[in-house]
Parts: structure tokens; C-alpha cells; sequence
């Protein structure tokens, strides 16, 4: 499980994680503690930008590592909280 050391900006104390969305492949940051998420990880900070999460369109599974580099979002996910 990949975590960013971001804050959740919309209940301003959850950790971020990186999650994959199994029906489109799309990564976003997903908040544990509110189940808000941002698809856009560069908007993170931007509470209005802000998503509830899962959608019952789609399975949330954590993403891998090779997901996170394909993707280009080794910044968001600075810390491996377990693989």
C-alpha cells in the first residue's frame, strides 16, 4: 500500500493513498478516513476538487508500484506502508 505524505484536504487529517481505479486503469489519491479522493493528484490540496470515493462503478484496489511509475506518480507516493 503506497501513501502520499499529502493530508486529506477535505477532512484535514487522513493519509492519502494511491489507489487504481479497475475500470478505466486511472490512478487517485483516496483518503481512508473520509473516503474522499482527487483523480487529479496535482489538484490534492484543493478541497472543491474533491471526490467521494469508491464509486460503485468500480472496484478500488491499491495500486502497484509498476502502476504508480507507468503513470508517472512516484511523487504522490512517497512512503510503502506495505507491498
Amino acid at each position: 500500500l503506497y501513501c502520499s505524505q499529502r493530508t486529506c484536504a477535505h477532512c484535514a487529517h487522513g493519509k492519502l493513498f494511491v489507489f487504481k481505479n479497475t475500470s478505466t486503469g486511472q490512478l487517485y489519491l483516496h483518503c481512508t478516513e473520509c473516503e474522499h479522493g482527487w483523480d487529479d493528484a496535482e489538484r490534492w490540496h484543493d478541497r472543491a476538487s474533491a471526490c467521494a470515493t469508491p464509486s460503485a462503478s468500480f472496484e478500488p484496489v491499491p495500486a502497484s508500484w509498476f502502476d504508480i511509475e507507468d503513470q508517472g506518480w512516484q511523487r504522490f507516493a512517497s512512503q510503502v506502508l506495505q507491498e
